[in-house]
């Protein structure tokens, strides 16, 4: 399944990659946690969409940010 979306990202553009690793962060937060395993699935699939290391790190910062105003 990775290498369908290795072959996909040749045509999404940044955008697209991005809102892919946070919607499917999310799915994965649906029971208020994400396991050890999970969190290695999503950084598969961002290697697999070519987004950086440091770029991963950034979309789950800003993730993070965003789920902790809206619990306040």
């Amino acid at each position: 399944m990775l290498a369908k979306f290795a072959a996909a990202a040749e045509t999404l553009d940044q955008n697209t990659k991005e809102e892919m690793i946070r919607s499917a962060y999310l799915v994965l937060l649906a029971d208020d946690r994400i396991a050890g395993e999970e969190r290695k699935k999503l950084q598969d699939l961002s290697h697999a969409l070519k987004i950086p290391e440091i770029h991963f790190g950034a979309i789950l910062e800003d993730l993070a940010i965003w789920l902790a105003r809206q619990k306040s």
